[in-house]
């Protein structure tokens, strides 16, 4: 899992995130976030910097699937009054 998770960090180091249409920049920051969770999990040092940057990408798209469902009432996720401590 360990070598994956390098691996897979290595891939994202070459995607140009500016080039991606919406879908494939939502599953580069979905594989972003999964590799510090990963990252997390086997006490590796955490980017604070590139963590706060893709909480603020999955806040931000909260937002926006609360606005597009008709069916969610309060129920966006806020995660800017979110303390993180590593």
């Amino acid at each position: 899992m360990n070598r994956e998770n390098d691996l897979a960090k290595k891939y994202l180091a070459q995607v140009k995130e500016n080039e991606l249409n919406p879908r494939l920049g939502d599953q580069y920051q979905i594989t972003v976030l999964l590799t510090q969770l990963a990252d997390w999990q086997t006490s590796k040092q955490i980017d604070q910097p590139k963590l706060v940057k893709t909480l603020a990408w999955l806040e931000q798209k909260a937002k926006q699937d609360g606005k597009n469902s008709s069916n969610k009432k309060n129920g966006a996720i806020v995660l800017s009054n979110t303390a993180i401590t590593v």
